[in-house]
């Protein structure tokens, strides 16, 4: 709805989107003395018909429209790992994504953007956390990454990836539905 009625910005004149998709995942779940492991994994491939997309305006808005033909495929991973006896526990986590969103045919006869790269689709993504609890008190921390993007239809333009980084503390209280004390900092670094 928004694509269609967003004021400025949405465009009332935009097509359905319409499509193929194939999606492929495994899972493997083991264990290694007291130390529990669980690796996900996953294929895609989408080819999309007037894929709806939200471009920088001429007039300094946000605009909807579509993309003739799409293809997007990639992959995705996560590992999770986790240690734990009667007081304290570790638990880990971290994901990566490679994704590949390619315009195949567009509206407008030459564009520069066929056989390219959709703008702000980065290639790779990821992440990890990390959080320690003993007792009632969890810390955690979190760093996520986002590779290079590509600003314009040509991908002549890029912004650099990325990463963020975040820590927290966290106390539990005793009881069954008692209240949560949470401190957070989110973009540690500031970056």
């Amino acid at each position: 709805i928004n694509e269609l009625f967003w004021t400025p910005g949405g465009n009332p004149h935009l097509r359905p989107e319409r499509g193929y998709t194939l999606d492929g995942a495994a899972t493997a779940t083991w264990k290694f003395r007291s130390i529990q492991f669980q690796l996900n994994g996953g294929l895609y491939r989408h080819l999309i018909d007037d894929w709806l997309q939200w471009v920088p305006g001429s007039a300094g808005f946000w605009e909807a429209r579509n993309v003739k033909k799409v293809e997007a495929r990639g992959t995705e991973l996560s590992l999770r790992s986790s240690w734990s006896n009667s007081r304290s526990r570790v638990l880990f986590t971290a994901h990566y994504s490679f994704t590949e969103s390619v315009v195949r045919e567009s509206d407008v006869a030459g564009s520069a953007e066929t056989g390219r790269q959709l703008i702000y689709v980065p290639y790779n993504k990821g992440g990890g956390m990390v959080t320690l609890s003993h007792g009632l008190i969890s810390i955690y921390t979190a760093a996520t990454f986002s590779g290079f993007f590509f600003t314009d239809p040509s991908n002549s333009y890029y912004l650099d990836g990325h990463q963020l980084f975040d820590a927290g503390i966290t106390l539990q209280g005793k009881k069954r539905f008692a209240p949560v004390l949470s401190f957070r900092v989110m973009n540690l670094f500031n970056q």
